[in-house]
């Protein structure tokens, strides 16, 4: 073949890469703050005056910013303390607690406070920010163990001989505090973007709002006859969280390039808890318990019939849910699997080519991809609504027969977009791991593009792009805030559930909560079973 075609065969999927992101990624984003300056039909700084101004923008975006420090104070505490626990020590069940480590993460945030709401206050600031960190726990874990696992065991045994335990302990701390700082910045990340937890409780009773809360709600009301100026102001006054979450991103990436990945070095010794096994055993237990356990009870309760006292609770109470669920919601439920699925294969498809480019040569591309992560998830939704919902996209689209807003194709490619950068830094991780020298011997032999592809790239970074697919399927089930913004994601599980809180039907409800959860967890189980090993991606 010509070296010419084949050149222009290996930029292919790059160039549809790149395309993806910048269509469902930087346009939105672009817009969404384009139209403050576009006002009243000419280009003004003149919203940007009110900079700021109003006391309800400033209340929500500071009361966001400490929700999110004190959340990512929690996570980090709970998320280091079970990475030690599993990672460093003798504790009885260390693998089966290190699997259930990642429980949170098939949990919705909104189903979390939906079980500890129904037997304890979690109105308060304190109670609202403890749900948001533990759901948020094992961005810090899954790092922390990364970060403890990549210390070479020869290096701490010298330490150990050489300056005593302590001083080894210190040492290892240092090496693990780039990664374990990464998770705890990419939790408040999402403890700031965060819109149902919050607006759940809200309606629960809790007085005070969060920006998202503000935003969504402005958002919702533009229908009605919202002054556009009003509409605005929440977008202008997002600047200075955005710059937060930006710089916490950045930092994040910077300590995350600080951490050695490329070799597999030698264990850790194993460190004996003695007496404080009890300590370890119940804060692993206590967590599992807050996170998963209390919500698949609470669950069973609901489908049961506790929440009403016409017949006593029982089993065959709890089939008739599931019925009612499945004759009522079955479409949501193929709909979120389906969503999960394609949204799986999406972020592979289009985060492989990125993740190999930013591996190779182009280093930018990596923050570049974290930049649907820069804002929060109300603003990239309104963004997403703003672009393909235009006069310009209808016109252009429609004409041509594709009605693209009010598809499940939006969805797919919103959600795709949103977790675009989880899946690029797996894959960029393993990319990284792969000596450049066997693509090169790989091109001299004369094999072509898709013959390298297929044979050796595919091979080699197909267990980490099964780690990024099975991330991707699990956070698009869970996904609430993003989908109430698109019309077609209203047509799915965690978009039901959440109308529980206004419309009532726990029973059912917590038959779509059951199986939607189950849904999430199967894969895992399924590879767990088959293979006997745990995906080491995310444990």
């Amino acid at each position: 073949m010509n070296p010419r075609v084949q050149s222009l065969i290996a930029r292919v999927p790059l160039l549809g890469s790149v395309s993806f992101f910048v269509l469902f990624v930087v346009a939105p984003i672009v817009a969404m703050y384009w139209q403050t300056f576009w006002y009243e039909e000419r280009f003004t700084f003149e919203l940007w005056g009110d900079f700021l101004q109003k006391p309800d923008d400033r209340e929500a975006i500071w009361k966001s910013i400490r929700m999110g420090l004190l959340a990512t104070g929690i996570a980090g505490v709970v998320g280091t303390s079970l990475a030690w626990f599993t990672t460093r020590t003798d504790l009885p069940g260390r693998s089966i607690f290190a699997v259930f480590g990642v429980a949170p993460l098939v949990v919705p945030p909104i189903v979390l406070a939906m079980s500890w709401s129904d037997f304890a206050d979690m109105n308060g600031f304190f109670g609202c920010s403890s749900l948001l960190a533990i759901s948020n726990t094992p961005f810090v874990y899954v790092l922390a163990r990364r970060g403890l696992t990549h210390f070479d065991g020869h290096a701490y045994e010298a330490a150990r001989l050489a300056r005593g335990r302590s001083a080894a302990e210190r040492m290892l701390l240092r090496s693990a505090l780039p990664e374990i700082g990464a998770g705890c910045l990419f939790a408040f990340v999402f403890v700031v973007c965060e819109h149902g937890t919050p607006e759940f409780l809200t309606v629960k009773g809790k007085t005070w709002i969060t920006y998202a809360e503000r935003v969504y709600g402005l958002w919702g009301k533009s229908a009605i006859g919202v002054d556009r100026r009003d509409l605005l102001s929440p977008i202008i006054a997002s600047l200075p969280l955005v710059l937060l979450i930006l710089t916490a991103l950045f930092a994040a990436l910077q300590l995350r390039a600080r951490t050695d990945l490329r070799s597999d070095p030698a264990p850790l010794p194993t460190r004996s808890l003695r007496r404080l096994r009890p300590v370890g055993v119940l804060t692993c237990v206590a967590f599992l318990g807050v996170s998963l356990i209390v919500p698949l009870v609470v669950m069973v309760r609901w489908g049961m019939g506790s929440t009403q006292k016409v017949e006593p609770m029982s089993i065959a109470r709890l089939q008739r849910s599931f019925e009612q669920a499945y004759d009522q919601d079955l479409s949501a439920v193929v709909n979120s699997l389906t969503l999960g699925v394609f949204v799986a294969i999406t972020l592979v498809l289009f985060a492989w080519p990125l993740a190999r480019a930013t591996a190779r040569r182009r280093g930018r591309l990596e923050g570049l991809s974290l930049l649907g992560l820069a804002v929060p998830v109300v603003l990239f939704g309104s963004g997403q609504v703003l672009i393909w919902n235009s006069s310009f996209a209808n016109d252009v689209l429609r004409e041509n027969g594709v009605d693209l807003y009010d598809s499940f194709v939006l969805v797919v490619l919103g959600f795709a977009g949103r977790f675009l950068p989880f899946a690029v830094l797996t894959l960029c991780t393993v990319t990284r791991r792969v000596s450049p020298a066997v693509d090169e011997a790989a091109r001299s032999s004369g094999r072509g593009p898709v013959a390298r592809a297929l044979r050796l790239h595919l091979p080699l970074g197909l267990p980490a792009a099964a780690s990024a697919a099975y991330l991707g399927y699990v956070l698009a089930l869970r996904e609430l805030d993003l989908a109430a913004m698109l019309p077609a994601g209203n047509d799915t599980v965690v978009r039901r559930v959440s109308n529980i809180v206004h419309f009532g039907g726990e029973e059912p409800g917590s038959a779509l909560i059951l199986t939607i959860l189950l849904a999430a967890i199967l894969p895992a189980a399924l590879h767990w079973i088959l293979t006997g090993r745990r995906m080491r991606g995310l444990s």
